[in-house]
This record gives structure tokens, sequence and C-alpha cells, in this order.
């Protein structure tokens, strides 16, 4: 996996071919580090291409053991504290109209100050704040996966 140089844009990282899960969190982790807080990060991409591995490592970056991380997909919201940082992780794979996000307060969710990543973030483009960093992953291979930036981000 080929990593930016150090002072790097983050969208520098992209596009990229990871060959393993463990890459594909570093991958979050390198992201992680170079970004600037508060951020909201979209991840599109089908089941099983690795978005949950990415968030491992985005929380890595903020100091959150990445192995407790898992994708909230029944509960929707998964927030993680450590000390004064929140990370909100939001898989939105069960959102099928606007009110099913009747009883969250959205503004908060993605104006609140804390990093937010959003898991099947199509089913929350109309919430989705303009300034959301945009990332794709893809199926490569067998065990690679494309992540690209895309088009509309920052």
């Amino acid at each position: 996996m080929a990593h930016a140089a150090a002072g790097s844009r983050p969208q520098d990282l992209f596009p990229v071919e990871t060959d393993s899960p463990e890459a594909t969190r570093a991958l979050g982790r390198s992201l992680g580090t170079l970004l600037p807080m508060p951020w909201v990060i979209a991840l599109y991409g089908e089941m099983g291409v690795g978005k949950t591995h990415f968030v491992k490592g985005l929380a890595d970056a903020l100091g959150f053991d990445g192995d407790d991380v898992s994708s909230p997909t029944f509960t929707i919201v998964h927030e993680m504290r450590r000390g004064t940082t929140l990370l909100r992780h939001v898989d939105a794979y069960r959102i099928e109209r606007a009110r099913d996000l009747d009883g969250f307060d959205l503004d908060d969710l993605f104006h609140g100050g804390d990093p937010c990543v959003v898991e099947w973030p199509e089913r929350l483009e109309f919430v989705l704040p303009p300034e959301t960093i945009r990332l794709r992953l893809e199926h490569a291979g067998t065990s690679r996966r494309r992540v690209s930036w895309m088009e509309g981000s920052p």
C-alpha cells in the first residue's frame, strides 16, 4: 500500500489499493492522522468491502482501540468516548425513509463538533453536510480493495 508523505493533503492518499483488512485499517489510520477535526466521512461500497475495517483505523488515529469498533447496523449510531473526544459511527443500512431518523439529533450528529463516520451514506444524502468527505471502497480482486476520494469531497 502506498503512503503519502508527511504534510500531504488527505486526498493525496487516494486512489490506493489495499491487500488485506489490516492494510485497509492502516489506510483509515493514515487518513485520520491527516484530517483536521471535526470531520464527517461517508464510506460508500457494497457489503464486505472493508468499511468497518477502515473505521477501525480512523478510531485508532483518534486514540481509541479500533478493535472495539463493530458495525452498528442494529443500533444505527454507535458512540465511543475517550476524554473529550466522541467518535460517532453511523450505519445507515436500515434507513429506508426520513422518518426512520426520528429521535436522532441530526444537527448534533453532523455539526456537533465531533468526528463522525457514516457507512451506507446513500441513505442519508439528504442530511449529510456539504463538507462531507466521501470515499468509495470497491473490490479489486479476491483480497484487494480500491479506495478512492470521490468527486465533490472538499
